[in-house]
């Protein structure tokens, strides 16, 4: 009995996982569909990149992220070196 329970349970987890990931899907795709919709230019470009080289899109992808936030941080350090100097004034 004890089995059957942890089967079930390890099942319904199971279910439960796939359904957010379905929902974590719809939620991109519209996302994306949107951008299509507001800037169709740009969405294009992006398919026909990913098209020719899915992987080489995926590790542009990556390496722009990684970018983003290198200058996000670069930024922050600056503006707490300001404010350590205005505190000091």
């Amino acid at each position: 009995m004890i089995v059957l329970s942890v089967i079930i349970s390890l099942g319904l987890g199971t279910l439960y996982d796939k359904n957010r990931q379905l929902s974590d899907k719809k939620s991109y795709e519209m996302r994306y569909r949107m951008m299509e919709l507001d800037f169709p230019n740009v969405t294009s470009n992006i398919d026909s990149v990913y098209s020719h080289d899915p992987s080489k899109f995926h590790k542009l992808v990556i390496k722009r992220e990684e970018e983003k936030k290198l200058i996000f941080n670069i930024k922050k350090t600056q503006k707490d070196i300001r404010d350590l100097d205005n505190d000091k004034l």
